[in-house]
């Protein structure tokens, strides 16, 4: 035990670690979606396909197609702003269940930024996240013996993302 407290009096006090309860995500204004009621997220998740080729006794590896995870959010439901009837008219941008109609792409597809923040607020961290498309909306299970807020989760899928 004493060696741990060692280990982490050396750590620099300069060096503040990011904490997991410290973000936000931005969705474009005209979507109207607070920040405020988001109670979880993961960050993106890059894969990148490994491929081998054998050559007589040796193997060599190579990259293959690269694909982005979707990130999945979780929100508190609330009476005023409805977060799941936000999302459910993007999804409505997505397909219409009324007609049946698919949208374009340029209407439902969007750029949406995921900020790490310091205790302070400000944004050290930010995701850029490009090409985002609603892939599913869920909204939650409801239960006459849980008096807890309601929750809506939804998974974004993107085609790409930056870091800066």
């Amino acid at each position: 035990m004493p060696d741990e407290k060692k280990l982490f009096s050396s750590i620099p006090n300069e060096f503040e670690p990011l904490r997991k309860d410290l973000w936000s995500l931005e969705f474009p204004v005209e979507m109207n979606i607070p920040y405020t009621f988001q109670v979880n997220c993961t960050r993106p998740k890059v894969n990148h396909n490994i491929q081998m080729v054998q050559y007589k006794n040796m193997e060599f590896k190579y990259k293959g197609k690269t694909t982005v995870d979707p990130i999945t959010v979780t929100f508190r439901d609330v009476i005023g702003p409805h977060v799941y009837q936000k999302l459910f008219q993007w999804s409505k941008q997505h397909t219409d269940f009324l007609t049946g109609k698919g949208g374009y792409a340029r209407n439902y597809k969007k750029t949406l930024t995921l900020n790490m923040e310091g205790p302070d607020g400000v944004v050290f961290q930010k995701y850029i996240l490009y090409g985002c498309i609603l892939a599913s909306l869920d909204g939650g299970s409801l239960d006459m013996g849980d008096d807890g807020v309601a929750e809506v989760s939804c998974e974004i899928q993107m085609d790409y993302f930056d870091v800066v």
